[in-house]
């Protein structure tokens, strides 16, 4: 690539038209996540609009995508919402143009994922794929977490805050070659 030098970029447009959730009403607050976007000022925006309109779309692409599902888990937990998850792809292409005569132009041609987040205080199609219901978590991740939750509680762990030592009752804790050193003593 020392023989070229990068030209411009040509990336596929994202609008209202093109998002691929069926059923969108006409009036809804679109929220457009940027990597440099502040999730502070997206949801102040968001927060007010919700409300309002009570629809809304996230989306974001690449590196934004983390941020975008951070601003709808936000939102879904200051307002049950119903949801309908979307991903897909828009095209890059990159022009790199030849510091020699006899090489070509290059054009790199790149796909990169984008996510459409519908969240609506009224019912949505719950047949559709990518919906969730509000409060709904998936059953993999409730086994795991009613195991840990209950491990937590359970009053005959005393000992689940506390650091495993070797000691016993009433015995002061020492350092544990301290503590090999005491046990050999003991037994000779």
């Amino acid at each position: 690539m020392e023989n070229y030098r990068k030209g411009k970029n040509v990336e596929e447009e994202i609008t209202k038209e093109r998002i691929p959730i069926p059923g969108l009403p006409d009036d809804f607050i679109w929220m457009q996540v940027n990597g440099g976007s502040k999730i502070r000022n997206l949801l102040d925006v968001a927060l007010k609009g919700f409300v309002e309109k009570g629809v809304i779309v996230w989306t974001g692409s690449g590196t934004a995508i983390s941020k975008t599902i951070s601003c709808a888990e936000i939102l879904k937990r200051k307002h049950k919402a119903h949801q309908i998850t979307k991903i897909c792809y828009r095209k890059f292409e990159e022009y790199w143009e030849p510091l020699l005569p006899e090489l070509d132009e290059l054009v790199v041609v790149r796909d990169e994922p984008i996510i459409h987040i519908l969240l609506s205080k009224n019912l949505l199609n719950t047949q559709e794929p990518g919906y969730q219901a509000p409060g709904a978590i998936d059953p993999s991740f409730k086994v795991q977490y009613d195991k840990q939750a209950s491990s937590s509680r359970n009053p005959n762990n005393k000992n689940r805050n506390k650091p495993y030592t070797s000691k016993a009752p009433g015995q002061r804790s020492q350092p544990l070659q301290s503590q090999k050193n005491s046990q050999t003593q003991s037994q000779q």
